[in-house]
């Protein structure tokens, strides 16, 4: 799933859980949890590199972050690890 995709899914999912569809169970997060989501779900290395940038991910908005990661991603294609990913998987 491309990142931008990934991040357009669960905004979709929280607009299902704060709406009518649940009694209200589950807790949506915020903004910074909603970033602090999307820096998990990143690898590794790419996680290192924003942390390089910034102390935490109040700094940035959430299109800033995509951007970092998509630039990262670009990197490693390019650079041909992530074809050693895919063979290594």
């Amino acid at each position: 799933m491309e990142k931008k995709d990934y991040v357009h899914r669960s905004d979709t999912l929280y607009k299902y859980v704060a709406g009518k569809y649940t009694r209200g169970s589950v807790v949506v997060p915020g903004n910074i949890e909603k970033k602090e989501l999307y820096f998990c779900a990143m690898a590794k290395p790419h996680q290192e590199v924003f942390a390089d940038r910034y102390a935490d991910c109040n700094e940035v908005i959430m299109a800033e972050m995509m951007t970092i990661f998509n630039g990262c991603f670009c990197a490693d294609k390019q650079s041909g690890k992530y074809a050693q990913l895919l063979q290594a998987h």
